[in-house]
């Protein structure tokens, strides 16, 4: 019985250092070291969870031959070894986040304002981490009210396209990507992983990495819709985002905004309908031939996401053959 017992507790803990292992491999592709509690909170599990308390996964973190074998720490960050660099790159990008959210912030206040808009959030996985680039460009992720949404994808691509926000080509600092719109009532988005990648690994710690900035009433419904990424990353919980990073719209505006939403809905389904018709008009021929053939441009009335350049499959890729030169 006791040898049982022994070979469980090693096998026990072999998942957890390869569970370890692994996350920190992820967040080295986006040049993120981790902190203790980082690592305890995004822990990622290929298989079934393996439950052991937070005091046993910092043993585990500090005192494992196998992990003292592939990754280091400096100043309270763990890495790969010999990807310390990572570490001081951290620190510069959270100057450089700051700055990002303030630009984000000022447009967004416009966004919250359209009709039918309940929830926006920034949705880059380095803006969640506090650990954006210079010159990226900032992703939103913006969801409607059922069967608003192509209106609210006509009026926030308008309005981007005024203010002369969008990205190009020669200019994608500070730029605004909107190119994903979900309804209120699709808002689980399991069947949007990479198809042949489940799980898909950046999809499962992009929706926790998710930050709300103007959220009517709907952030929880959202991370609660999601409750299956937790099959992979058990201690995950939901983005708390700081007070000054949020758009909350007065009394005024809110009423305003639900004056206009009822004066769209006197036109019945013909306004949604002439919405959908128009933009399909318009629709960019690369967007149209790739459009439903996967999951990186996905064209319905409950889901709008035009990522036609997906980089899910490269970063894939990459993670698993860094975890093959590490045998696992």
């Amino acid at each position: 019985m006791r040898e049982l017992q022994s070979q469980s507790m090693s096998m026990n803990h072999l998942a957890i250092e390869q569970s370890i292992l692994r996350t920190i491999i992820f967040f080295d592709l986006l040049e993120y070291p981790l902190t203790p509690l980082a690592i305890w909170k995004n822990l990622f599990f290929s298989d079934s969870p393996t439950a052991l308390t937070l005091s046993d996964y910092m043993k585990c973190l500090r005192e494992s031959p196998f992990l003292s074998q592939h990754i280091e720490e400096k100043s309270g960050y763990y890495f790969l070894k010999g990807r310390d660099s990572i570490v001081a790159l951290r620190l510069e990008r959270a100057v450089i986040t700051d700055h990002k959210y303030r630009v984000a912030r000022r447009m967004i206040a416009l966004f919250a304002r359209v009709p039918f808009v309940r929830m926006v959030c920034v949705c880059n996985p380095s803006l969640g981490l506090n650990a954006a680039r210079e010159g990226s460009d900032i992703d939103l992720f913006i969801v409607a009210s059922a069967r608003h949404l192509w209106f609210v994808r006509l009026l926030c691509t308008g309005l981007a396209q005024v203010f002369g926000i969008r990205p190009h080509k020669d200019r994608l600092r500070d730029t605004f990507c909107l190119s994903f719109y979900v309804g209120d009532d699709a808002l689980d988005l399991s069947g949007l992983q990479l198809p042949g990648w489940v799980p898909d690994m950046y999809w499962v710690y992009w929706i926790p990495l998710c930050v709300p900035i103007y959220d009517d009433s709907t952030y929880d419904n959202f991370f609660n819709a999601n409750e299956w990424v937790r099959q992979f990353l058990p201690h995950i919980s939901s983005y708390n985002t700081i007070p000054r990073r949020r758009v909350v719209l007065s009394g005024a505006s809110r009423m305003g905004k639900r004056c206009a939403e009822k004066i769209v809905s006197v036109g019945g389904t013909f306004v949604e309908r002439s919405a959908r018709a128009f933009q399909l008009c318009i629709m960019p021929l690369v967007i149209r031939e790739k459009m439903n053939e996967g999951t990186g441009v996905v064209v319905t009335d409950s889901v709008l996401k035009f990522h036609v350049a997906d980089r899910r499959g490269d970063i894939q890729e990459q993670f698993l053959k860094k975890c093959a030169e590490y045998n696992m």
